[in-house]
């Protein structure tokens, strides 16, 4: 991924597991572009069509695994990354992994300039989800700007005693566009702001 160039498309094998973080670059560049990284997987014919939602029972088996370990996040980007796609990709904690707070981790909390917001970021037909309770806080810290989630299944983000979410934004300037997916949070599935 960090030398890869818009318009290149990164494949890997379905069934294997990769380990994070992986962290999305900033690349240098335009900072528009039509092109984006494309991370998919080797068996694309086993997914659903363009515009059809993920079913984990019959579609997970093609997909590549991106995990996070020891506590830490899958996925995770620089300032001003953009122009990134996971296409039938899936994310989980690792098996040994400890407590994570966001399991895919976009834009930081403390940014401040528009100009600092990752960007044009894009989940399309993924399978994210814990694998257990207590085991993840969120799906999807969406702390980034222009970013899509759609034709997804998120699911299996509760635990005793814990705020949870599917997908949590509190610092991101948008757009979104979060369109036909399986949203599952035990305390939020979907849910914007509760920071300054």
């Amino acid at each position: 991924i960090d030398s890869a160039r818009y318009g290149d498309t990164i494949v890997l094998e379905a069934g294997a597991t990769f380990r994070g973080p992986i962290i999305l670059r900033f690349k240098e560049g335009a900072s528009d572009t039509s092109q984006y990284v494309t991370i998919t997987t080797s068996n694309p014919n086993a997914l659903p069509a363009e515009n059809q939602r993920v079913n984990p029972q019959t579609h997970a088996q093609a997909m590549p695994k991106i995990v996070g370990p020891d506590s830490s996040v899958a996925i995770a980007t620089d300032e001003r990354a953009h122009h990134y796609k996971f296409d039938g990709i899936e994310f989980a904690p690792a098996e040994d992994s400890k407590y994570l707070y966001n399991l895919i981790d976009l834009g930081k909390s403390d940014y401040k300039s528009l100009t600092q917001f990752p960007h044009d970021l894009v989940f399309d037909r993924c399978y994210i989800h814990s694998t257990g309770l207590n085991k993840a806080r969120r799906g999807v810290a969406l702390n980034s700007a222009r970013t899509d989630i759609i034709n997804s299944h998120i699911s299996g983000f509760a635990g005793a005693g814990d705020e949870t979410q599917a997908i949590c934004g509190w610092n991101g300037p948008g757009p979104f566009k979060i369109v036909n997916n399986f949203i599952e949070g035990g305390a939020q599935n979907i849910m914007f702001g509760g920071a300054d």
